[in-house]
């Protein structure tokens, strides 16, 4: 079997080859690429008369590494590869008018774990909330099933001639227009997932008939928004107020994952909560699913978020 670095050689001199015909005059690169919780190198397919109206499709050196070492097949890790590389090339959007006036109405805010992406802080716009962060990004395409964006770097910044209070307030206005936050009972959450799986209704209504007998006031609500946008329910004022309310007061936020946070009653002992989230996150997720080891409090008289319990990762 080959070692990553024997892989990586020989994908950048042979992948080409197995990309379809219209495509075999392309040139193949290599990129790092500032991915959430970890930086990836992107194996990048540029057309030789790009005029950089079109996003190069690109996939990763380390995600198709994995797969190789699973499938032992070179051959058939190219091509698998190459087919989602043929595939991008019909659907990649073009890139937007590069002015801050055409891209204001895109610029949204992502929030994420801020140790796991300091390489991401170093060169790009932030604010610090706790152990999370507040980056920013451009939504180049989006529908119903995805979404595709870039993040806004410092040299961005400086060529949009915007500093990092407007990229806050732009996207503090657009974001929740873009991806609403989602509020459901734990139950109710569950359900879904398991429907969407193709769980039978009769076992779903078994297991959803368990959780009946919680007090409303002591359920779990699960706050969730467009993967992997989870974390973004701590700056989403409005779904948290409506939270409160149906809690009745300030309540505990559970960063669960990258896909969603979980709101619970302040009754609850925050340390037994912290002790359960690092649980979580050390043995249930991946470390690219984490968003926090802290557990956070909403303050109904302010409107604040702030640090309940400040936890560190074993």
């Amino acid at each position: 079997m080959l070692t990553y670095e024997e892989f990586k050689e020989r994908a950048v001199k042979e992948f080409k080859d197995y990309l379809a015909e219209e495509h075999q005059n392309c040139e193949i690169e290599l990129r790092s690429v500032n991915k959430m919780n970890r930086p990836l190198t992107g194996l990048t397919v540029v057309p030789r008369t790009n005029n950089k109206q079109k996003i190069c499709p690109c996939v990763y050196i380390e995600q198709m590494y994995e797969h190789y070492q699973s499938s032992d097949s070179f051959s058939a890790t190219m091509s698998f590869y190459a087919d989602h590389i043929n595939e991008a090339f019909h659907h990649t959007p073009a890139v937007p008018e590069f002015t801050l006036d055409s891209l204001k109405d895109k610029i949204i805010y992502n929030v994420v774990n801020a140790e796991s992406n300091r390489h991401i802080l170093k060169s790009a716009p932030h604010r610090i909330i706790g152990d999370l962060a507040v980056i920013y990004r451009v939504v180049v395409h989006v529908d119903s099933s995805s979404f595709s964006s870039a993040v806004i770097s410092d040299e961005v910044a400086v060529m949009l001639d915007v500093n990092e209070k407007t990229l806050f307030e732009l996207a503090s206005e657009n974001t929740p227009k873009m991806f609403p936050s989602k509020i459901q009972k734990i139950d109710e959450m569950m359900a879904d997932k398991m429907r969407e799986r193709g769980v039978p209704e009769d076992v779903i209504e078994y297991h959803i008939s368990q959780m009946q007998d919680i007090p409303e006031e002591d359920a779990l609500y699960v706050i969730s928004n467009k993967e992997p946008l989870g974390g973004n329910a701590v700056l989403d004022k409005n779904a948290l107020r409506k939270v409160s309310d149906i809690i009745g007061g300030d309540f505990y936020i559970i960063p669960s994952s990258t896909e969603e946070v979980i709101a619970v009653t302040t009754a609850i002992a925050k340390e037994k909560l912290s002790s359960l989230l690092a649980e979580v996150n050390d043995r249930e997720l991946t470390p690219n699913q984490i968003l926090s080891y802290s557990i956070y409090k909403f303050s109904v008289s302010d409107g604040t978020v702030t640090v309940a319990v400040r936890a560190e990762a074993a």
